[in-house]
């Protein structure tokens, strides 16, 4: 169509509004986040040395300590069960946990095989 001076206008501004909005579309699909998240960053060896220290300074021996993924750390005691910690949460309220767990375990005279911390209510496996 032509407007009075004999200009197309409609359809330049109707093919200008077609090209912003594919612009839009490919801008989206381009800017979208990948579908597999990306690999995360192991502990800081700062919580891991912190780990070990606490775990020594409440009599605890360690036999080994393996991180298993950025958020999981496995401690395995000596003559005691299998803690797993979260590297994500408080260390002093996983740490009171597992004192409290290991003194009420000693009293009632039952052996722990396993003791999963990373939950805000600790997993205890029994022998």
């Amino acid at each position: 169509m032509k407007n009075k001076r004999g200009c197309r206008t409609k359809k330049w501004f109707i093919l200008a509004a077609g090209l912003a909005v594919i612009g839009l579309i490919l801008a989206a699909v381009v800017i979208k986040k990948p579908a597999t998240p990306l690999p995360s960053e192991p502990p800081p060896l700062s919580w891991t040395d912190a780990l070990v220290r606490n775990l020594k300074l409440n009599l605890l021996v360690i036999k080994s300590i393996e991180v298993i993924s950025p958020r999981q750390i496995e401690v395995s005691l000596a003559n005691g069960p299998l803690v797993i910690f979260n590297s994500r949460q408080d260390q002093k309220r996983q740490l009171d946990s597992l004192q409290f767990i290991l003194a009420r375990s000693k009293m009632e005279s039952k052996q722990i095989a396993k003791i999963d911390l990373r939950f805000d209510k600790p997993v205890i496996v029994y022998d």
